[in-house]
């Protein structure tokens, strides 16, 4: 047998035993060997290890979220999420990106819209706190030395330990509830705009922003040229609002960073 083939055999086999571990065919089932078990009882231990790890992983992220659903609702969402989107790489605890959009379908929680937009905010923290990190103070020299006609291949760049969240629902104020263990009624139809920082600590902060100054460090951060910006927002109003609050690391002009 050729190594080719070799191959190809080893991918079929793979591909079989993934969709047999998330209940789409049995056809792997030929190929189990067990002196102990039947086929069918060895496959469902891996079935059961695989939604079990890939549980316990979602667990470990949406801490917040499982108690706002209650742990039955959650175990029963994050088992159809882990068949429907299993992990698409072998570190399981980058699993759940896709969780928040998987809980928008949930006709369950209809009632309770702000629920997605608590498990996104989760998300982004724990993805928040493996930033890098840099503290360098803003070169206000630099950027005032910049000629106005290099605007339009001068960008601003935001510090690399930051994200941005923003959502219809007030999901902040129901995620400071939710890790003090005291939830109360709150105004859910009202936006919120954070800025997430990593501290040195490997914590993160979540700072309110107002809708516009998050469209003016959104515009940064998708890479918008400085003449750009300036044509939809008042530079002279939110460059020194983002300065003060320490939200922008440098700029690039003319393909050089400072």
């Amino acid at each position: 047998m050729s190594k080719r083939h070799s191959e190809i055999e080893l991918d079929l086999l793979q591909q079989n035993f993934a969709a047999a571990v998330r209940y789409q065919h049995d056809d792997i089932l030929q190929q189990i060997e067990s002196p102990r078990f039947l086929p069918d009882q060895v496959m469902q231990i891996y079935r059961n290890n695989f939604v079990m790890s890939c549980t316990e992983a979602l667990t470990a992220t949406f801490k917040l979220t499982l108690i706002a659903v209650g742990q039955d609702f959650f175990d029963a969402v994050a088992r159809a999420f882990v068949l429907a989107q299993p992990p698409r790489c072998g570190d399981i605890m980058q699993y759940g990106d896709r969780f928040a959009q998987f809980l928008a379908t949930c006709p369950q929680l209809d009632a309770m819209p702000y629920i997605p937009g608590v498990a996104q905010l989760e998300w982004q923290i724990e993805q928040t706190a493996g930033l890098a990190l840099r503290e360098n103070a803003f070169p206000f020299a630099s950027l005032s030395a910049v000629a106005a006609s290099a605007y339009e291949q001068t960008y601003l760049l935001l510090r690399p330990q930051l994200q941005l969240f923003a959502c219809d629902y007030d999901v902040e104020t129901l995620y400071r509830m939710l890790q003090a263990g005291e939830v109360e009624e709150f105004e859910q139809q009202q936006a919120c705009y954070l800025v997430l920082r990593k501290q040195r600590d490997f914590s993160v902060s979540l700072t309110p922003v107002s809708a516009a100054l998050f469209g003016f460090l959104q515009a940064c951060q998708q890479g918008s040229r400085l003449t750009e910006i300036s044509e939809q927002w008042d530079i002279a109003s939110f460059l020194p609002q983002a300065l003060a609050q320490d939200f922008l690391v440098g700029f690039e002009s003319e393909g050089v960073i400072s």
